[in-house]
C-alpha cells in the first residue's frame, strides 16, 4: 500500500509565505548587482574676486570666480567623459577655459559657447575617470571692462556623468553669486 501523506492547508500557507519573499530577493539581487550607478559628488572652489562700484559710489558688486572645481564618488568609479556645464554673466566674463589641475592638461570643450542674453554656456568633457579621490579642475576666465550692472547673473557649474548614470543628482550643481553692498555716502 502506497504511504501518501498530505500536507495540511495551514503547512502549504506556511512554506508559500515563507518562499515568497526568498524567491523575490533572489529576483532582486542580480538586479541590484547590475546597478552600476555611482554617486558623482561635485564641489566649487571659490579662487580670486573683483568689485565694482557704481559711478555714484553707493553700490558695490562683489564677485567670487571660482578657480577650481572637485569631483569625486562617495565608491566606485565614474568613467572618463564627465561633462562640466558652467553658465556665467557674460558682461563680467569671457574666454573659459578648464583643464586637469593635476597635470595642466586642457579640458576639451564641446561644441560653441551658447549665449542666451547676458548669460554664456561652455561645457567641456573630463578626459579621466573619476574615483574616491578628488579630480580637481582647474578653470580660468577673461573678464571684462568691469562695468558695473545691477543685475548679476549667478554662474552656474554642473557635472554630468557619462550617460547621466547619478543615482543623486543633486549633488551636481553648484552656484556663485555675485554679492551687491550699498556704500556710506561720501
Amino acid at each position: 500500500m502506497d504511504n501518501i501523506q498530505s500536507a495540511s492547508r495551514r503547512t502549504v500557507l506556511k512554506v508559500g509565505a515563507w518562499s515568497v519573499p526568498v524567491i523575490a530577493a533572489a529576483v532582486a539581487t542580480p538586479l541590484a548587482a547590475a546597478s552600476t550607478a555611482v554617486d558623482l559628488q561635485f564641489w566649487l572652489l571659490a579662487g580670486d574676486g573683483y568689485s565694482i562700484d557704481n559711478a555714484a559710489g553707493t553700490r558695490r558688486l562683489n564677485v567670487s570666480l571660482p578657480s577650481r572645481f572637485s569631483m569625486f564618488t562617495t565608491a566606485g568609479t565614474v568613467p572618463a567623459g564627465t561633462t562640466i556645464s558652467i553658465k556665467y554673466d557674460n558682461r563680467f566674463h569671457f574666454g573659459p577655459s578648464a583643464f586637469l589641475d593635476a597635470d595642466d592638461t586642457p579640458l576639451a570643450m564641446v561644441g560653441d559657447i551658447v549665449s542666451d542674453g547676458i548669460r554664456s554656456t561652455a561645457t567641456f568633457t573630463v578626459p579621466v575617470p573619476v574615483t574616491t579621490d578628488w579630480t580637481v579642475i582647474g578653470l580660468e576666465f577673461e573678464t571684462n571692462g568691469r562695468e558695473f550692472h545691477d543685475d548679476y547673473a549667478t554662474m552656474i557649474a554642473t557635472a554630468i556623468a557619462p550617460g547621466g548614470d547619478d543615482p543623486d543628482p543633486t549633488n551636481n550643481t553648484r552656484a556663485l553669486e555675485g554679492e551687491y553692498e550699498d556704500l556710506p555716502l561720501p
